[in-house]
């Protein structure tokens, strides 16, 4: 079998295993390739751009296109932890 698995985590999986939370075997299995992405909260950027993105979908979805943010609103998104 062919098969690959995609896993992800909030937790530091090389402390887990260390304190024995999680097994060594299934570690190295998953680790093979590990991407790290920083939290939402670290890419400004990215907050707005999936807000606005967002905005859009639902907007259209309810019928409600040409919505927009006002600056306060993303400012606040952005400053949310």
């Amino acid at each position: 079998m062919d098969i690959w698995v995609i896993a992800a985590t909030n937790v530091d999986l090389k402390k887990a295993m260390e304190a024995g939370h999680f097994r060594e075997d299934l570690f190295y299995r998953l680790a093979v390739v590990v991407i790290k992405l920083p939290a939402l909260r670290e890419r400004e950027n990215d907050v707005c751009m999936l807000a606005q993105a967002f905005l859009r979908k639902f907007g259209a979805e309810n019928g409600k296109e040409g919505l927009s943010f006002e600056p306060e609103a993303l400012r606040a998104l952005v400053k949310h932890a």
